[in-house]
């Protein structure tokens, strides 16, 4: 995965396409856009698989950047109900991005994030138990449609707008959970997928 992210970083900075120095406000969540849920992602236990959910009030993601980098903060709260215990997953993440110019009025974003923070709860009607402990990492893409405005904002900076269409794929693993009088040996090693839609501004 490391070799990934390095080879990304590699020909996006020797990219001749890369974005131009502008500064870029974004802000996205997950959607269905074309599909039936904003969440892919499934849980696996043997023969079993289970969806994930993710709702786009669930999920917030900022970014601000300047010519081609970009950092952001990330928050995703994932469900899921298995064997008779329900799932919730909260995750935080530092992201950070490299941006280049597409074909005409269009904007290619690739980038990866770290867990930060979150907390994951697996509970029952007679007990739950919590951890704190989490490793993830993450990296997703984004195309930009970049348009003017039909009215002149001009006086405060606005070059342009952008709607964005992305996809993100987060890898974590939830250690050392407890309760009160009882830990729970093992971890939870979780994939999650999202579809994004979002706006930006650009100035």
């Amino acid at each position: 995965m490391k070799r990934i992210y390095l080879t990304i970083i590699l020909i996006l900075i020797s990219s001749t396409a890369l974005a131009e120095s502008y500064l870029r406000l974004r802000g996205l969540q997950a959607s269905p856009l074309l599909s039936d849920s904003s969440e892919k992602g499934k849980f696996k236990s043997g023969s079993s698989e289970v969806d994930l959910e993710t709702p786009p009030s669930k999920y917030q993601s900022v970014m601000i950047s300047y010519g081609s980098i970009g950092i952001g903060t990330s928050s995703i709260t994932t469900t899921f109900t298995y064997s008779g215990n329900d799932y919730s997953l909260e995750s935080s993440w530092l992201d950070g991005a490299f941006i280049f110019d597409g074909p005409g009025n269009t904007s290619i974003t690739l980038g990866g994030g770290v867990s930060s923070a979150g907390k994951g709860l697996i509970s029952n009607t007679t007990a739950s138990v919590s951890t704190e402990t989490l490793e993830g990492t993450s990296w997703f893409g984004a195309f930009g449609l970049e348009y003017e405005l039909p009215l002149n904002l001009g006086f405060i900076g606005l070059e342009f707008t952008e709607v964005l269409f992305g996809y993100r794929q987060n890898n974590l693993k939830y250690k050392e959970f407890k309760n009160t009088t009882t830990s729970v040996a093992g971890s939870l090693n979780i994939q999650t997928v999202q579809y994004q839609f979002g706006i930006g501004l650009v100035f």
